[in-house]
């Protein structure tokens, strides 16, 4: 009767390993998926930035050169 309850036990611990394996090889997996996504969005908004950048400076030298020559 030892004897089953001991295997019993062995291959209920046995699957529990195997599901706590699984879960946490699919928590590792949703993590590296949320980094990759934050990756994308911090690239998106750093040249969302960039170009903003860009057309504000290129305003500005516009509104500098129509300036300069309305004062000449």
């Amino acid at each position: 009767m030892q004897a089953v309850i001991q295997k019993k036990e062995a291959k209920l611990r046995h699957m529990q390993q195997l599901a706590l394996a699984a879960l946490l090889k699919r928590i590792q997996r949703d993590r590296n998926e949320q980094l990759k996504h934050r990756q994308q969005d911090s690239q998106r908004l750093i040249q969302r930035n960039k170009n903003i950048l860009n057309d504000l400076l290129n305003k500005q030298n516009a509104e500098t050169k129509r300036t300069l020559e309305n004062l000449k």
